[in-house]
């Protein structure tokens, strides 16, 4: 059996059709990337900004921390055994064990779209017996 013209026209038709399907889908997926790689540069800057002032944070705990220890250390024994003593030293110990790490992140891998060309594979389908 061979394709009439008719067959031959709407394959044509399908294979324009994907072909033009085809075409959009790429192109969405690079504005997806150009998106993707916008909003990640965003990301780091604001990731960056915020590390920053969270250095400032840690600093500052830091001295904190710092300052608690030479106040108790220049207190007596007795005075660091006393529930006053206890008490600062468990304020110091609060400034020692807070987590104040640096956010990282992973940038997200590019994909890409792994797919046969469908429009090609309908258009080189016999149209005739050999």
């Amino acid at each position: 059996m061979k394709l009439t013209k008719k067959q031959l026209r709407e394959r044509d038709a399908v294979t324009v059709k994907l072909t033009c399907a085809e075409e959009d889908l790429t192109e969405a997926v690079e504005t997806y990337h150009t998106a993707v790689q916008e909003a990640w540069a965003a990301l780091t800057t604001a990731v960056e900004t915020y590390n920053e002032a969270l250095a400032e944070g840690r600093q500052w705990v830091e001295d904190r921390k710092n300052e608690l220890d030479d106040f108790i250390a220049n207190k007596t024994e007795k005075w660091q055994e006393s529930e006053k003593g206890q008490a600062v030293e468990s304020m110091r110990e609060e400034y020692d064990n807070i987590d104040l790490n640096d956010i990282e992140l992973t940038e997200p891998d590019e994909f890409e779209l792994e797919m046969e060309s469908h429009h090609e594979l309908i258009d080189n389908l016999p149209t005739e017996p050999a």
